[in-house]
């Protein structure tokens, strides 16, 4: 199964409920490394990369140089980037510093690890935070 079919349609059957909130799937092949998904949570946008995570804990070898570079520079340029892993049972995701360590094998420490189920509430923490919510 790909990632953008596991990791991808279970975060959009969680997270995609309009109006206040999209996330949506994203092709572009003339940008190296443009993330999975882009979305929009109460006026917070922001872009996630999918990755399926090998049971080793180590790296995947598909999350690319290319990837994390876009994500530096997204972030870098005040945008919101992240990763957002699956691990055989455990959900993970890390923001561009916490993927840059995790990408060099320096330290893996996402913003969220839960075992089980699609963790709606936790992501939502960190894909929109509260200090940038503009609602209404």
């Amino acid at each position: 199964m790909t990632e953008s079919s596991q990791v991808g349609a279970t975060a959009r059957k969680w997270l995609h409920a309009p109006p206040a909130f999209v996330y949506q799937r994203v092709e572009n092949s003339l940008v190296k490394g443009w993330p999975d998904a882009d979305y929009l949570l109460l006026g917070v946008a922001g872009k996630v990369e999918h990755k399926l995570l090998p049971k080793s804990g180590a790296c995947p070898k598909h999350f690319t140089l290319e990837q994390l570079k876009f994500g530096m520079t997204w972030s870098a340029a005040g945008g919101l980037w992240h990763l957002l892993g699956l691990r055989v049972d455990e959900w993970r995701l890390y923001d561009v510093a916490g993927a840059r360590e995790f990408y060099y094998g320096r330290a893996d420490a996402p913003l969220v690890a839960v075992r089980g189920s699609f963790p709606t509430g936790a992501i939502l923490e960190y894909l929109a935070p509260r200090d940038l919510r503009r609602v209404g």
